[in-house]
Formats: C-alpha cells, sequence, structure tokens
C-alpha cells in the first residue's frame, strides 16, 4: 500500500538522502515547482543516484516533470528510469495518450489534475491509459 508520497527538490542532494530515510512510501523527484528551471538540468543528472538511493531504502522512485508542451520532453530525455511518472497540469486525457507515447515501458503513470478543466474531464483522464496507477488532485 502506497500511504505516504514524498515530493522531494529535484536538485538538492541534501533533501534526497534525507527523503531515503523518511520511510515514506513513495518519493517524487520533483522537477516542476520545487526547482527553478535553470537547476532542472542538475536535478535530471541527480535522477539516477536519488533512485538507487530511495529504492535502497525500500520505496518506489517516481517523478513529477513538467507538462510535454513546455519542458516535459526534455525532463523525460534527461531523467534514469523511474518507477512512476508523474506530469503536472493534466487537464485532457489527450496528454495522458501523449505522455504513454513517450514514457518508457513498464513505467507507471499518475497524472496531477491542477485545474478545473482536469477535473471537470477527471473520468476521462482516469481511463486515458492502463499504465495510470494514481492521479493526483491539487
Amino acid at each position: 500500500m502506497r500511504r505516504t508520497w514524498l515530493f522531494v527538490a529535484g536538485a538538492d542532494e541534501s533533501a534526497h538522502a534525507a527523503a531515503a530515510r523518511s520511510g515514506a512510501d513513495v518519493i517524487i523527484l520533483e522537477l516542476e515547482d520545487f526547482t527553478p528551471p535553470d537547476l532542472r538540468p542538475r536535478a535530471r543528472q541527480l535522477s539516477a543516484k536519488a533512485f538507487a538511493a530511495w529504492r535502497n531504502a525500500g520505496a518506489i522512485a517516481a517523478v513529477r516533470i513538467n507538462p510535454l508542451e513546455t519542458c516535459g520532453t526534455e525532463d523525460l530525455a534527461g531523467i534514469a528510469g523511474p518507477d512512476v511518472l508523474m506530469m503536472s497540469k493534466v487537464d485532457s486525457p489527450q496528454q495522458v495518450q501523449r505522455l504513454e507515447a513517450v514514457a518508457p515501458q513498464g513505467v507507471e503513470l499518475a497524472p496531477n489534475i491542477e485545474s478545473a478543466r482536469g477535473l471537470l474531464r477527471i473520468q476521462e483522464i482516469a481511463k486515458a491509459s492502463k499504465r495510470i496507477t494514481a492521479l493526483l488532485v491539487a
């Protein structure tokens, strides 16, 4: 059971280490709000080390990327294989389908619903991919 989902700033190595000791079930490398654009390349470089530490601690390694329409494609290209892929600002099933098309095989999807439009379409979004294992509503 995934009870605790912990968001961690993408470029903060000390936060990555603390997260590994937290006991959280899922630890999320945050590449959107918690990581300024100028630090995102560094955060992407740190992903492999962070994911390994989190898995060694018994956690599921996740990443939250920016929408593909912004720099999400760069996020995907620069990160090392997460277990769960979250994408911010999802408001349509088409966004999920585009994400599924470029996401590595076997990676779970967890769209983030952050708008009234997304909330109104949440059922369509939830059915957009069989790889969806969770939805985040913020």
